[in-house]
């Protein structure tokens, strides 16, 4: 079946009463299976084909292209005597490619935190050292729940943080989540594990930050924040791929409300309010006063009881699903995201909830974290099956790479990170070309589809030129995988003050079978004006 290009000009007016609307469908994709209480899944910093899943009963196994393999990165003797104690956290050293250091948070065999850096093995790396722990921390833990567990390194300061619980049993009976001095329950952390500011106490084997907020002032210098009774899961929304750096932390509640918490990058010694507060209900336990940090979502108990926090969604493969964060609840395997929105202050907000529950599990299963790639891609743990599965799309087209052609005398640059050209994300592709008597230049895009039978593909480019009052000249080509030449599908002018949008149907000659490539070459020519061309939007949608 083959589909004629549709009018450029005609689809431009069509689109400006009638936007087309990406929504995404999506679908688990098993990656590899016989994991035994899996907890977390991370990827290893030095090579992209391997992850690492640590199991909570004490074994970091290792895959390696989907092949889960038999020797254990790392075996550790932990606590296995409750269901929240054990493996509970791993986290890689931000120089691990050069001194192999990488840190786990477990409970030991009397229920207490330990938080231990281990280095990987010089020879082999897919194998750690058991010889080289080395404890940064032993932190006394009051009852078994309620450990918390995650470890990451802050994406731009490189310090280690550390979220830990209330020290357990039901309603904080310590009140220590509000309490400062003499106690880390109910706090994030953040040290330093490049040096030692306490050489004669064996228990402490960290630095303090001296832009920690409560250095110099009543309270323990290792907090960042407090008032949290288990963030179980938290993450930083990761300036690489084009996040604000913030922090956002899924607090498990105690039997009212389940909890997102956002907090701005270096907006310490917040108060998120447990035991006063549970979401946005008073306790009535009182042992604090605020102001208390308000979240930006929660779930009454009966959606579900325990929350799995996870990722702002910054990959490529899921389209407008990008700046959405993804989390889910453990008890009632239901799996949600929101879009994370921002103020001129940073501040975040939450909108646009969308249950995918039914989409993805129709069966719903234990997920015991969300977790993500070295480009974005998001992963989910079913912790009662052993799984690892990947989030990807179903039935629609997806933007997979982008990247300049140069035809001389042009020049071409890129600003930025491109991680899919969206009007709504703010991200945009410029080239810029040299004076001369004419220029043309030009980018491919390689967009694919997991569709197999025959079906219509819309393409949507919006461009526009700044700098300059002449017009540029677009045209759009795809290749045709049967005579293996570009067909001019699309033309348009883009002027200064004009976006246009058009939309074209793609058939199966533009469509390679082995991979569902469909490769788009985006040409611009234009008089001798310098201007800057700018393509605003590329999207597709299945028809």
């Amino acid at each position: 079946m083959k589909i004629h290009p549709l009018s450029f000009v005609a689809l431009a007016a069509l689109a400006a009463t009638a936007p087309a609307q990406i929504v995404p469908g999506l679908k688990l994709t098993p990656v590899a299976s016989g994991f035994s209480s899996p907890i977390l899944a991370i990827q290893d910093p030095t090579d992209p084909k391997t992850m690492f899943v640590v199991q909570q009963r004490g074994i970091v196994r290792t895959v390696v292209g989907g092949v889960l393999q038999a020797t254990p990165f790392l075996t550790l003797a932990v606590n296995n005597s409750n269901s929240e104690g054990g493996l509970l956290g791993l986290a890689f050293d931000p120089n691990y490619a050069t001194n192999r250091y990488f840190y786990v948070n477990y409970t030991d065999a009397a229920g207490d935190t330990n938080i231990v850096r281990f280095t990987r093995s010089a020879g082999n790396a897919r194998v750690a050292d058991p010889a080289s722990a080395f404890r940064l921390a032993y932190i006394d833990q009051p009852f078994a729940n309620h450990n918390g567990g995650t470890l990451r390194f802050g994406p731009s300061d490189g310090l280690l943080y550390i979220g830990m619980g209330d020290g357990g049993s039901s309603n904080d009976p310590n009140n220590l989540a509000q309490t400062l001095t003499g106690t880390l329950m109910g706090k994030m952390l953040r040290i330093d594990p490049s040096r030692d500011d306490f050489p004669s106490d064996p228990n402490k084997n960290y630095g303090i930050p001296a832009t920690n907020p409560f250095v110099g002032i009543a309270g323990e210098d290792e907090i960042w924040s407090y008032g949290l009774r288990n963030p179980w899961k938290w993450s930083f929304d990761n300036p690489k791929w084009l996040g604000k750096g913030g922090m956002v932390i899924a607090d498990v509640g105690q039997n009212a409300r389940e909890e997102v918490n956002y907090e701005p990058a270096g907006r310490m010694g917040r108060n998120y309010g447990w035991r006063v507060m549970e979401g946005n209900l008073t306790t009535g336990l009182g042992g604090g006063t605020g102001p208390f940090q308000a979240p930006i979502h929660e779930y009454v108990r009966t959606l579900g009881r325990s929350i799995t926090g996870g990722y702002v969604y910054r990959g490529l493969q899921l389209g407008t699903m990008f700046g959405r964060y993804f989390f889910a609840d453990y008890i009632t395997g239901k799996i949600w995201s929101f879009r994370l929105n921002f103020d001129g202050a940073g501040e975040g907000s939450a909108t646009d909830l969308i249950d995918h529950t039914s989409d993805l599990t129709p069966s719903p299963f234990f997920v015991s974290s969300i977790d993500v790639d070295s480009t974005g891609e998001l992963y989910i743990l079913d912790y009662s099956g052993g799984r690892l599965l990947k989030l990807d799309p179903e039935n629609r087209v997806w933007t997979s790479s982008i990247s300049s052609g140069l035809t001389s005398p042009a020049v071409s640059t890129h600003v930025g990170a491109i991680r899919h050209l969206a009007l709504s994300d703010g991200i945009e592709m410029q080239l810029l070309p040299q004076t001369g008597t004419s220029f043309q230049n030009n980018f491919f895009v390689t967009l694919k589809t997991d569709v197999t039978t025959a079906a219509v593909f819309d393409v949507e480019l919006q461009t526009r030129v700044a700098g300059t009052t002449e017009p540029r000249t677009i045209k759009i080509m795809a290749r045709n995988w049967t005579t293996g030449l570009f067909d001019q599908v699309g033309t348009g002018t883009a002027t200064q003050t004009t976006s246009l949008t058009t939309a074209i149907g793609f058939g199966t000659d533009y469509r390679r079978t082995s991979d569902g490539a469909i490769l788009l070459r985006i040409d611009a020519t234009g008089p001798t004006r310098v201007g800057t061309l700018r393509y605003d939007r590329l999207s597709s949608v299945v028809r």
